[in-house]
């Protein structure tokens, strides 16, 4: 099966009801928090006045399947995160979160010259999320985040630059 194509396009005025709208299925509501919990985070800062949230909405042409936010620490070398990465129970199993985690990856690296490792949490008991970070590079730290679940990191691999 071909992997979908997909866009993240920033949280705005114009669609984030709908981002609010995005759910899980009943048996992964327990591995991440809902949208607009996840869209608190900007506003609130739960993580420290120095880290910055980025939500998007994650899109398939003009239908929205998904969102991720990433939130970082300007300056650093470790403090990108990938964050509240939910496709949307209708739209499951199709290749969207492989597509959708690619593409998150790779606007990190893109936008950030001096990241050299990408970050998530994951519940301990979330078989398919695991098999996703896991398949893509994402490796177990062996430590935990206050009590969300497991770390992983991504080291990134940048082409060698002449400096």
């Amino acid at each position: 099966m071909k992997s979908p194509r997909v866009t993240l396009q920033p949280v705005t005025k114009d669609n984030w009801k709908e981002v609010v709208q995005l759910k899980t299925t009943e048996d992964q509501a327990t591995f991440v928090y809902s949208t607009a919990l996840s869209l608190a985070k900007v506003t609130i800062k739960p993580d420290g006045e120095n880290v910055t949230y980025l939500p998007f909405a994650i899109y398939d042409h003009d239908v929205m399947v998904g969102f991720v936010m990433h939130a970082y620490e300007a300056d650093t070398a470790n403090m990108y995160w990938v964050d509240g990465f939910i496709i949307d129970q209708k739209y499951q199993g199709r290749g969207y979160g492989k597509a959708a985690l690619t593409e998150i990856v790779s606007y990190i690296m893109s936008q950030f010259d001096q990241c050299e490792e990408i970050q998530l949490v994951v519940k301990p008991n979330n078989a398919i999320a695991i098999k996703l970070y896991t398949d893509f590079g994402f490796e177990q730290t062996g430590e935990t985040y206050d009590d969300e679940g497991d770390r992983y990191r991504y080291k990134v691999n940048r082409p060698s630059r002449n400096r």
